[in-house]
């Protein structure tokens, strides 16, 4: 199976180092505009054409996928959106692997969003690619363990290592020549959101709001993240991390207190324990 790649990251960088040569054959590497450069040695190392491409969607970019004659194309991690003509020319033939558990999960930083709803799981996805933004049918979906003190950083690690193995069994699937049981998302009832980029705006802690959602907020964009804000008497403190503690061990009356090296956010008998510079 002859496959062109549009890839950026951690998880594509494991993805060529997994990938089964053999059966699969690179015709090329597409990067993003800006360069990751680990990508581009591993292209170099694995003697794999790489390339960067300022429109995916131009004549010239056709063409050259066209002289490649591949099989499938597969974007992971990429961030052009393929168009019209791209997609009638390789059509039900481009997989995305998506970082979150479709349909419920479209769309960006969904690894942020799981936290901040504080979900249990996050889910991978790989889908066909159609005119919509992961709105393609899903060919397979796999759920993982968001643990009480997993963080933004520890779950893209788990998705950095699962995303590959996903993607990896989804071409397996494809050359097995199996009757693949794709999941139509037009069809499924529940419930669907698209998610927006994380803005700067979306660091501020809202002191109105719970503390377990506080919480959720801090863990869900701590580094490598952009890491939450409190503004509190004209300063903005960074919050690191938190955790909360059930009770008021120490009686504090205010709603924000200082102690030795924390900072203790406090709702009813309820204190948040957090790290902050």
């Amino acid at each position: 199976m002859k496959l062109g790649l549009f890839l950026d990251g951690t998880w594509s960088h494991n993805f060529l180092n997994q990938i089964d040569r053999e059966k699969f054959k690179i015709c090329f590497v597409i990067g993003r505009i800006k360069l990751d450069t680990k990508l581009k040695k591993i292209c170099r190392r694995k003697k794999i054409p790489f390339f960067i491409k300022r429109n995916i969607n131009s004549k010239k970019t056709l063409n050259f996928i066209k002289e490649n004659k591949c099989d499938f194309l597969i974007s992971l991690s990429y961030d052009q959106i393929f168009k019209k003509d791209i997609l009638s020319l390789y059509k039900d033939k481009i997989l995305n692997c998506h970082a979150g558990y479709l349909p419920f999960y479209r769309g960006r930083n969904v690894l942020n969003w799981a936290l901040v709803n504080g979900e249990k799981y996050f889910g991978i996805s790989t889908h066909l690619i159609d005119k919509g933004i992961d709105t393609g049918k899903i060919i397979l979906r796999s759920k993982y363990k968001i643990a009480a003190n997993d963080t933004y950083e520890t779950i893209l690690k788990k998705a950095h290592i699962n995303c590959p193995k996903v993607l990896i069994k989804t071409l397996n699937l494809l050359i097995s020549k199996k009757k693949i049981k794709y999941i139509s998302q037009k069809n499924l009832k529940s419930r669907k959101f698209y998610y927006k980029k994380r803005g700067k705006k979306d660091e501020i802690i809202d002191l109105n709001l719970s503390l377990e959602k506080i919480h959720n907020l801090i863990r869900a964009i701590s580094y490598p993240g952009p890491e939450a804000k409190l503004l509190f008497k004209g300063k903005k403190f960074k919050i690191k991390s938190s955790k909360i503690i059930k009770y008021n061990k120490f009686k504090f009356k205010k709603k924000i207190n200082f102690f030795k090296d924390k900072m203790y956010i406090k709702k009813n008998n309820f204190l948040l324990e957090c790290n902050y510079e």
